[in-house]
């Protein structure tokens, strides 16, 4: 069976974000541990010489659609791609997840096609529709939810 549209702008959205120089762990869906351990393998990473909570699940949250054409519907797919890092006051960390952000969001905006799965109308701006410090597991993180679109043409047929 082929890949759905939803799964091919996933895993487009996935390459692209992984792309993203020092961006941590990349999840194509939502991710959550209770027990430590579980938590730590899902969510830290090294990156230079320092141990931290640095990761982004991506999922979707919407899909729209409307009929453009007898037998045509325009899909619009926003997916959401949450991003978590350790806060660490002495070393301002907020200041290096802002950048990490706009880093993410860039490349997000840098796609015309998400790998020629979105070619009606492309795809994004990219919003950021979320920033602050929140409780993650037993670590307070800084959360971030970047908000991106595509849109899509599909033929349909009527039995």
């Amino acid at each position: 069976m082929a890949d759905s549209t939803f799964k091919k702008l996933l895993l487009a959205l996935e390459r692209v974000v992984s792309a993203v120089d020092k961006v941590g762990v990349v999840h194509t869906f939502e991710r959550y541990a209770a027990d430590p351990d579980t938590f730590d393998s899902l969510f830290r990473t090294t990156v230079g010489n320092r141990k931290q909570i640095r990761a982004w699940t991506i999922t979707r949250n919407a899909t729209s659609a409307v009929a453009s054409q007898f037998d045509k519907v325009t899909r619009t797919y926003t997916y959401t791609v949450r991003g978590y890092m350790g806060y660490e006051d002495k070393t301002a960390t907020e200041l290096e997840f802002q950048e990490l952000i706009e880093l993410v969001m860039d490349a997000l905006d840098q796609q015309d096609d998400l790998d020629e799965t979105a070619v009606l109308y492309s795809v994004g701006p990219s919003q950021l529709r979320t920033l602050e410090l929140r409780q993650f597991g037993s670590v307070l993180v800084h959360y971030a939810e970047i908000l991106v679109s595509a849109q899509v043409e599909k033929a349909i047929t009527w039995a």
